[in-house]
């Protein structure tokens, strides 16, 4: 899998990074115009089977093209020239490194073969060929970073509401409720970034209130162009967007 300019950093820690205090976590996301209306979310970190949860929901009447290495899953039927047709219900089963795309019911493991690119990051504004009624394209390189693909704005909204709930139930106390995510605060998120740009999300824990930090980064070393808080009841209800800082 190719990686974007515009990719946020990466890290070799596993888990959820800790910065700067042990109250203080990480994780971090690009959004991307590709071209052709196609738009790539980055996200870091993550997993294939939370996306495939996140996921599951849209491709339950749809088929799975699926580019991987790994011994093929049960039900698949071998595509011409590499790769694997699989039942949609088996996006909980996909395993880094792979790249995977939802096309349509009816679609055949020919018209794969014929119409999907050999790479999905190689040219992603052409990942999603209309005419195998493509939704999305899912390509991970290694377990914890993630490259989604789409056209459509609910897939988007799936995988980084996934991303912040992670984050949210990693380091916030469990014995609370966590807080709901407003779809407009997603949206918010999820318009095109300058290439090189990436957002970053932290966690505080207080007494009364919780609050997430969402900054943005130019890229390289510069340091964070603006910065907002989602804050958050303790006592639980949904995020609240906005608090500038």
């Amino acid at each position: 899998m190719g990686q974007h300019v515009g990719e946020p950093p990466t890290t070799s820690t596993s888990g959820l990074s800790s910065v700067e205090a042990s109250d203080v976590f990480v994780a971090t996301f690009g959004v991307y115009d590709e071209g052709l209306g196609v738009r790539s979310l980055y996200l870091h970190p993550t997993a294939a089977v939370r996306l495939g949860a996140a996921l599951l929901p849209l491709c339950l009447e749809g088929q799975l093209a699926i580019l991987t290495d790994h011994s093929p899953i049960p039900d698949a039927s071998p595509v011409p020239h590499g790769g694997w047709l699989a039942p949609g219900t088996s996006m909980l089963q996909l395993q880094a490194p792979m790249e995977a795309a939802l096309v349509g019911p009816d679609v055949t493991a020919a018209e794969v073969s014929k119409a999907f690119p050999h790479s999905i990051m190689a040219r992603p504004e052409l990942s999603l060929p209309r005419e195998l009624g493509t939704r999305f394209a899912l390509a991970m390189n290694d377990p914890r970073h993630a490259v989604i693909l789409s056209r459509d704005p609910v897939v988007h909204r799936a995988c980084l509401r996934a991303l912040i709930t992670d984050l949210a139930a990693a380091t916030l106390d469990p014995s609370l409720p966590l807080p709901d995510i407003p779809e407009a605060a997603l949206d918010d998120l999820l318009e095109p970034m300058e290439i090189s740009s990436w957002w970053r999300l932290r966690t505080r824990e207080h007494r009364r209130f919780r609050v997430l930090e969402v900054d943005t980064f130019p890229g390289g070393q510069e340091p964070a162009e603006q910065r907002s808080n989602w804050v958050a009841d303790q006592r639980g209800g949904a995020w609240r967007t906005g608090w500038a800082w």
